[in-house]
């Protein structure tokens, strides 16, 4: 899905640039328009899902990515998420299990 890239591209241009420089961060936009991996779409349905996520799990740093990630999972019943930070997703309990693989 196109939002985690765009979170991955903000991520290593904020954290990792050289004064924010894009530089760092443009192979990660490069890597998924190239790279064949299939982006799955997000439905309406799916941002609902998130806004529920946020709000039963307000108390613990979910981002909205994170959410929309999940929600995602959940409709396609996903298996697996891999993350850099599974701090995010450990507490949060989906209609179905999902493992969740940090990288």
């Amino acid at each position: 899905m196109w939002e985690v890239v765009g979170e991955a591209y903000t991520v290593l241009r904020v954290r990792l640039g050289r004064q924010r420089s894009a530089e760092v961060a443009l192979p990660v936009l490069c890597w998924a328009h190239d790279s064949g991996v299939h982006m799955l779409d997000t439905a309406q349905d799916d941002h609902e899902r998130a806004a529920d996520l946020l709000q039963r799990y307000a108390d613990h740093p979910l981002s909205y990515v994170d959410a929309l990630v999940l929600a995602i999972a959940e409709r396609h019943r996903v298996g697996e998420v891999i993350t850099v930070d599974a701090r995010n997703f450990k507490p949060v309990r989906l209609t179905h299990r999902l493992a969740v693989t940090i990288v």
